[in-house]
């Protein structure tokens, strides 16, 4: 049975990219004009956007796969599809856009960005939801995650290939060789936790009760806020006692506003307050409240990879080169620089835009890789009846 499309999912999803608007205006504005605590808060509150966003997605591989009726094949085909067209020529176009910001091409080489963990996370998790019950994919990402913490604080690479490999796969807390990027494997971990999230509402979906899994998910939600501030404490009460340094790799990795790289509280912390906006947001779905909110943002998570390359542009190419002076008016050019990129997300929906998002990725290949699944699937079918 398949489930219809949940509105407040792709609502979620559009609040995340709302948070995107705001945190990259206020790098581009505030930062130019000098006004340090704008761009402070501003930043703190942005960061919101990219956990938010990875548990969106990854929440939405998981509803796909229950609530695909047996197509999923032809799911994960588009998926990869549409991962590799964002490491290839979404990539290219996303680039381009930064090099005014960045100081050069050069220099804009030297930057990440979320939607290429994203890809990695795409590729990843459609093929191993399919050879994974939810508890052994918890097990996988919070392995994954104390892995690549592990590498982050005691791998010190001597050359600057490995420094490209370790900055790209785990992060570090030392000298950073590139200067932003999101590495692949702590955020894989919170996508391939996030789709047990989604794989949990499918099943609510499906007997007819989504607002369980709201339920569900704020508790889990407020849990991890919780247990991200008590974490923090603790650490800041060891400081405070000296029996901890203040500037150590566990202060990063324990610190609820550590992006780069992101640490566990920071994915609790944040990751908790995007988990709890998407539960307010299915309570307005269900109560059919603020439709005209729900409406825009939908549009917004429907088309949010051009959004989100269409806000690189108008941020990062006509933004920061106009240099705008600092006027306490600066919510109005915020707001028209959203009402801007929601009308040309609307024109792109109409003309089905999002179909142009492809490699033309081979329907062998993923013959080939379903082949492969459902061996290792029939493997451990037999594995598991022979061991009982």
């Amino acid at each position: 049975m398949k489930a219809d499309r949940i509105q407040a999912i792709d609502a979620a999803r559009g609040t995340a990219m709302l948070f995107v608007f705001l945190s990259h205006f206020g790098w581009v504005y505030f930062s130019q004009n000098g006004a340090s605590d704008y761009l402070r808060i501003s930043a703190l509150i942005g960061q919101v956007a990219s956990p938010a966003f990875m548990i969106i997605s990854g929440m939405m591989l998981g509803y796909l796969y229950r609530t695909s009726g047996g197509d999923f094949a032809g799911i994960r085909a588009k998926l990869i599809d549409r991962a590799l067209f964002l490491l290839t020529i979404g990539r290219v176009f996303i680039l381009i856009a930064h090099i005014p910001a960045a100081g050069g091409l050069w220099a804009a080489l030297h930057w990440g960005f979320i939607t290429d963990a994203i890809a990695f996370s795409l590729i990843a998790g459609s093929i191993l939801i399919t050879l994974l019950e939810p508890k052994e994919r918890i097990l996988l990402a919070m392995g994954t995650f104390a892995v690549s913490s592990w590498l982050m604080v005691s791998w010190h690479p001597h050359s600057k290939l490995l420094w490209v490999v370790q900055e790209t796969l785990v992060g570090t807390t030392g000298l950073r060789h590139l200067a932003f990027i999101f590495p692949f494997l702590p955020w894989f971990s919170l996508y391939l936790a996030s789709t047990c999230l989604g794989q949990h509402l499918g099943e609510c979906q499906v007997a007819g009760q989504p607002m369980k899994a709201a339920r569900t998910f704020r508790k889990i939600a407020l849990a991890a806020v919780c247990l991200s501030l008590s974490l923090a404490g603790s650490v800041v009460l060891l400081q405070s006692l000296g029996l901890l340094e203040t500037s150590g790799p566990l202060s990063q990795l324990t610190s609820p506003f550590h992006k780069l790289p992101p640490s566990l509280s920071f994915f609790l912390f944040y990751g908790g307050i995007g988990l709890l906006i998407a539960c307010a947001l299915f309570q307005l779905e269900q109560g059919h409240r603020a439709r005209a909110y729900l409406t825009f943002t939908s549009l917004l998570g429907r088309t949010s990879l051009f959004v989100f390359v269409v806000q690189y542009y108008l941020y990062f190419s006509l933004f920061f080169p106009a240099r705008l002076p600092f006027s306490f008016v600066w919510p109005i050019y915020l707001a028209l620089s959203v009402v801007l990129i929601g009308f040309v997300a609307k024109k792109w929906h109409e003309q089905n835009g999002n179909r142009l998002f492809t490699v033309g990725y081979s329907p062998k290949l993923d013959q080939t890789i379903a082949s492969t699944v459902s061996g290792v699937l029939e493997w451990r079918t037999v594995h598991q009846r022979s061991s009982s």
